[in-house]
């Protein structure tokens, strides 16, 4: 009958601990759950996911020139001030110009060649068509005073599958009110070979160069407040290839 009693309480004593055991167990894998997913007081906290960025997915947005620091002539960034950037060579130099309008909302594409609309591009800018030709343009200031800009070429032809070079100019001048001339005579942007990337001015067979497009859109911009020459060469001439 002892036997039996101790027997007894030595069972009670081993379930008692056996559940204690299960409990700890159960204790310790709530831990190492709260350890994952917690903050260490108690709080849960998700792990951040992250997502590789996508090369180029934002590029849009900056005309695909600021993340990769380079000008890019067929989608031009704008600056702060939101001038359009473009790079081209003036006299022999690669040279950073900004204009107030995106060249490229000027141009049609066409057979056999595409089209550049430099009226609608100098009365956007708020130029006045002039009778002498296509991209010919006054600017009155408030002031009576005024600029010319013309154009002159050589040749009538523009069949260009012989790769031939041809001079096209683009003259600004300055005057006063009296119409004497104002700092300087003349500025010439000119070029002599655009065989290679010829846009029509307009229905005329005078053809310019995409570097030539984008002179002119910065003088339509530049000289509706100044009268000193865009270009410092010393002789008043900028050629452009």
């Amino acid at each position: 009958m002892k036997k039996k009693r101790i027997l007894g309480i030595v069972t009670a004593m081993l379930m008692v601990i056996a559940l204690a055991l299960t409990g700890c167990g159960q204790q310790d894998e709530q831990n190492a759950e709260a350890t994952g997913s917690g903050d260490g007081n108690g709080s849960s906290v998700s792990e951040p996911s992250y997502e590789p960025e996508k090369a180029g997915e934002n590029a849009e947005d900056v005309g695909d020139n600021e993340s990769s620091g380079e000008i890019n002539n067929e989608k031009p960034a704008q600056d702060a001030d939101g001038n359009y950037i473009y790079l081209i060579t003036v006299d022999g130099v690669q040279t950073e110009i900004k204009t107030c309008v995106n060249v490229r909302d000027y141009i049609t594409s066409d057979t056999p060649y595409d089209h550049v609309d430099y009226k609608q591009m100098l009365a956007d800018l708020g130029w006045e068509a002039m009778p002498a030709g296509y991209g010919a343009a006054k600017f009155t200031r408030n002031d009576g005073s005024y600029t010319l800009i013309g154009g002159t070429r050589t040749g009538d032809e523009y069949d260009l599958s012989s790769g031939e070079s041809r001079l096209y100019e683009q003259g600004v001048t300055c005057y006063e009110s009296n119409n004497e001339s104002v700092k300087f005579s003349s500025l010439t942007v000119s070029a002599r070979s655009v065989s290679s990337d010829p846009y029509l001015i307009g229905k005329s067979d005078t053809y310019v160069s995409f570097e030539q497009i984008v002179a002119y859109a910065y003088l339509l911009d530049y000289y509706r407040n100044n009268v000193n020459p865009a270009f410092e060469t010393g002789i008043g001439t900028v050629c452009v290839p």
